[in-house]
């Protein structure tokens, strides 16, 4: 198998060579909408000092990667789409997924420093932004890596056509089951053992704390740890809505892989690709309502833009 070649399609960018002309349009308006949205989230993220935190430097790193993504994947993809041929199609496919699996990762981070926060407090207090630091770029690289590798390797790319043709089948196989466990499943997993934690545990201290009045517990005015619990729940909220926008095309690309039927799935590979080239426009707009502290500042931000307006 080695001696021979297997092509493998390019799903992502050969099928917006074949799109009508409003989908490469909507495209377009969703890429603009990504780079929009993110860029003024993290400028906001960046020139407020309530906001400089630990926590939220990896927020930002999220909104970086959706400029990421609509600048130098979905905006190039569908305004160059008949041009991103051969090497430069399977970059820009190649960059497409290692920044989704960077999303993915993003949010497992969120959840653990969530965890760390609510489990251990005083120990959570001694990290440092460089600690944070070290490891969003470990997160980065280790996302790249896993795009990076297979190019280098086992797949190639060829100047006449957006097709991937692969050196050895079982190893592309091997790839794609290793890149949906170890980058999709256990990210999965280590969220939700987390956020179910957090909630077990301080439901059971709350309890633990009070438990002939536990109507009058929940109805207490919120503490500082009860911020913990309910930053917990928006991560948790927010984690939740991407994991439903990623799911479906994340499953769908790795099963049509395995079992080489591409073209009998193609639609639903569309569907759910269209709900994923969405999330990153939609992203930013989901912290700046759910998550308390980034909802502040943008409300500020408003209304100091309007007092400007309105004086001038």
């Amino acid at each position: 198998m080695s001696n021979s070649t297997v092509v493998l399609r390019n799903i992502t960018n050969t099928s917006i060579a074949i799109y009508p002309t409003i989908l490469r349009d909507f495209g377009l308006v969703v890429g603009f909408l990504t780079l929009i949205n993110n860029g003024i989230l993290f400028l906001i993220m960046v020139s407020s000092k309530s906001l400089k935190t630990n926590s939220n430097m990896i927020i930002s790193s999220l909104f970086i990667i959706g400029v990421f993504y609509s600048s130098i994947y979905v905006i190039p993809s569908f305004a160059l789409s008949h041009f991103l041929l051969g090497k430069f199609c399977a970059i820009s496919n190649a960059i497409g997924i290692s920044l989704v699996l960077n999303y993915n990762l993003h949010q497992c981070l969120i959840s653990v420093d969530r965890f760390l926060a609510v489990r251990w407090p005083h120990h959570y207090k001694t990290l440092k932004a460089k600690h944070y630091a070290v490891i969003i770029l470990l997160v980065w690289l280790d996302a790249l890596a896993s795009q990076t590798i297979p190019l280098l390797t086992f797949r190639r790319s060829q100047l006449q056509d957006c097709r991937i043709h692969l050196a050895s089948l079982q190893a592309e196989l091997l790839y794609v089951f290793w890149v949906f466990i170890f980058w999709y499943l256990v990210p999965l997993l280590i969220m939700i053992t987390c956020y179910f934690y957090i909630i077990y545990f301080i439901y059971k201290r709350r309890i633990q704390i009070n438990p002939r009045s536990r109507i009058f517990v929940y109805q207490k005015s919120i503490t500082a740890k009860d911020n913990a619990f309910q930053a917990t729940i928006q991560m948790a909220l927010l984690a939740g809505i991407f994991f439903v926008s990623m799911a479906p095309f994340i499953c769908i690309i790795t099963l049509s892989t395995a079992i080489l039927t591409r073209p009998e799935v193609e639609v639903y590979i569309k569907v759910s690709y269209i709900i994923t080239l969405c999330f990153p426009a939609i992203n930013p707009i989901l912290y700046a309502y759910f998550v308390t502290g980034i909802r502040q500042v943008v409300n500020m931000k408003v209304k100091s833009i309007r007092k400007f307006l309105i004086r001038n």
